[in-house]
């Protein structure tokens, strides 16, 4: 089984391999998936970690880089430098999975691959915690949210939809939940 990751701020996951088709999902910066199969510029992936399955186009993903963090702000920026007026590489929304090689008080240092080369990057240190740090209280977690857009499908700071919502909260207290509304009421069951 091959395993790449995401390699940009979010990836579509669509319901057929073309743009006019269903979003169903969205795939974060960092998240590992399955490739399926490979249909020209499509991958029909599943997600390591809760194996939803779809397509997403191939431009989004990278090999893998391990992650030791994960974004914990609603929405944060890797810069160019540690310097809040340096310019900014791409944006990250909470539940990113990053690989921090240095962290200090104010600025971390972010290692990342763009277009297969390992790049290196500045994201503030307050946006993260480590991968393996749970949140005891997920509602503020999900109060984050507030104001945010529903978008079906959606499933970062940008557009949110209420099954998102409540995995990607759910998952910053180390729980792992379905990405479905259907999925998660059987769960509780």
């Amino acid at each position: 089984m091959i395993i790449k990751q995401i390699s940009i701020p979010k990836a579509q996951v669509r319901a057929k391999p073309n743009l006019k088709f269903e979003l169903i999902n969205e795939l974060l910066f960092g998240e590992k998936v399955k490739i399926q199969r490979d249909i020209g510029d499509w991958i029909l992936c599943s997600a390591t970690h809760d194996n939803y399955l779809g397509w997403i186009e191939k431009k989004g993903l990278t090999n893998v880089l391990e992650t030791n963090y994960r974004v914990i702000s609603l929405r944060s920026f890797v810069y160019e430098k540690d310097d809040i007026k340096a310019n900014t590489i791409f944006h990250l929304s909470l539940g990113s999975k990053i690989n921090i090689t240095s962290k200090k008080k104010v600025w971390s240092k972010i290692k990342f691959i763009n277009n297969n080369e390992v790049r290196i990057g500045y994201i503030p240190t307050n946006d993260i915690t480590e991968t393996k740090k749970t949140i005891i209280n997920w509602v503020d977690i999900a109060e984050k949210f507030i104001n945010t857009p529903y978008k079906w499908g959606g499933r970062d700071s940008q557009g949110i939809d209420c099954s998102a919502l409540v995995q990607l909260s759910l998952e910053t207290a180390g729980l792992s939940f379905p990405r479905d509304t259907i999925d998660q009421y059987k769960k509780l069951e």
